[in-house]
């Protein structure tokens, strides 16, 4: 059973008798579109400093996928601090239907 649990992305913290806690740890980084008259936008919220603008949805994610990896190598170069992915987005209220 641990082993499914760490397989899903959880890891091991700490255990109280026979009690183990797990945390769980995003396996990249979220990624926030929004949409507005004009096109779409996305952004990373734990990499400040990102964005990227298109006119699809396809098109903004595949732009801040290649940005993603050039700004980390760029904080790398400059010595600083690459930020762990550390937030989880989901949809919490769809959408009403037109």
């Amino acid at each position: 059973m641990i082993k499914l649990i760490e397989a899903d992305g959880w890891r091991f913290v700490r255990q109280n008798g026979s009690r183990h806690q797990f945390r769980h740890q995003p396996s990249g980084y979220a990624l926030i579109i929004e949409g507005s008259e004009t096109g779409y936008s996305a952004y990373t919220p734990e990499l400040p400093g990102i964005g990227v603008a298109g006119d699809r949805i396809e098109e903004v994610e595949r732009l801040i996928r290649e940005a993603i990896p050039l700004h980390i190598e760029s904080l790398r170069i400059h010595g600083e601090p690459v930020p762990p992915p550390s937030t989880v987005a989901t949809t919490v209220v769809p959408a009403p239907a037109a």
